[in-house]
């Protein structure tokens, strides 16, 4: 993760304006690539699957708000599943690849390998499918990919619009990232101002603005029977947006979480859901933005380019669109990589 966040910011140039939510889609495929599959996925083979990805979450989103789309012959649809099968047919090959090599590879798929080839074919013990294992790196990499690189180009956008905010974000690395180095998981403590910024980007622009649960069993809300079996639809966002929660709610301010519960421990914060259905990767969210946003600004300032607008493109996930950001670099080159056992994740 470390390694993958300083080669993004080691590629950019001082002046250079960028597409910043392409950037950060890139750089979150690379992670989640090398977190799933080690290095096995080779680049033009990740650059494919971001571009599934993106067809994928799109599809995800037409068939929660229309179920029966997924019946009707459309182009569309048939983008989705051709999406689909090449994602599922690049991650089998990265099984086949990985149960033939014999070797623990320190990575997801390894670790789902060794737990289904260690419990054999004994379904009584829990049996984990190879079907299941794609299932769940599918998952992985849809849920690790767009959520997060919107996040991260979220916060950088708010901070170019608060540069007092954006001075403190400064003061703060400098001071934990001496050298510039990249951030590492053991700075995350430390990194106090950096987490309540992801947090506070993450109430103001939750990834899934909409959410479903179909409930499993008869039950009540309120004064609403709930039969067994009904869909039910709800919005993080709205909720983000209760002044009763949050008073004066459209404003970016990261304090207020200084006196509240960081997630996951705050109930009315729901980036990720809730529940035995919450997102599987929102630590590793949560970690991946906090890195990047260190990492990214201990090195560059980002300003938007004139005429560009910035709007909430709504799909599967809110991403902003349109931002083209100039870099501009705060200091000179930093020092060399420190080895990797140092480098943390």
């Amino acid at each position: 993760m470390t390694a993958q966040i300083r080669e993004t910011a080691d590629s950019w140039k001082d002046g250079e304006s960028i597409d910043l939510l392409h950037e950060m889609t890139a750089m979150a495929a690379r992670i989640a690539a090398k977190t799933m599959f080690h290095s096995l996925l080779p680049p033009h083979l990740v650059e494919a699957a971001v571009a599934d990805i993106g067809v994928i979450m799109r599809g995800i989103y037409k068939h929660t708000l229309a179920p029966w789309l997924s019946k009707l012959p459309t182009p569309e649809e048939h983008r989705y599943r051709r999406a689909r099968h090449r994602l599922r047919h690049t991650i089998r090959h990265a099984i086949e690849h990985h149960r033939a090599s014999r070797t623990d590879h320190a990575d997801l798929l390894s670790i789902l390998l060794a737990t289904r080839d260690g419990l054999g074919d004994n379904t009584e013990q829990g049996h984990i499918s190879d079907e299941h294992i794609e299932e769940q790196v599918l998952t992985f990499f849809l849920a690790g990919v767009e959520p997060t690189a919107a996040t991260i180009a979220w916060a950088l956008h708010l901070l170019a619009q608060h540069p007092h905010i954006e001075q403190r974000l400064h003061a703060e690395v400098d001071a934990v990232l001496a050298g510039r180095r990249p951030a590492t998981y053991e700075d995350l403590p430390r990194l106090q101002l950096t987490r309540r910024i992801v947090v506070e980007t993450l109430r103001l622009h939750p990834p899934p603005w909409m959410s479903t649960r179909t409930a499993v069993a008869h039950t009540r809300l309120g004064s609403h029977r709930i039969p067994a079996g009904t869909v039910l639809a709800f919005s993080p966002y709205l909720m983000h947006y209760d002044p009763q929660l949050y008073p004066d709610p459209h404003t970016f301010d990261p304090d207020r979480w200084a006196d509240r519960r960081l997630p996951p421990l705050s109930p009315t914060f729901l980036p990720f859901g809730a529940g035995a259905r919450k997102c599987i990767g929102d630590t590793f969210a949560l970690t991946e933005s906090a890195l990047a946003l260190s990492t990214i600004t201990a090195r560059w300032r980002l300003q938007h380019v004139p005429g560009r607008a910035v709007r909430s493109a709504v799909s599967a996930v809110a991403s902003p669109r349109g931002p083209r950001m100039r870099l501009l670099a705060r200091h000179a080159r930093p020092p060399a990589a420190p080895p990797a056992h140092a480098q943390g994740l």
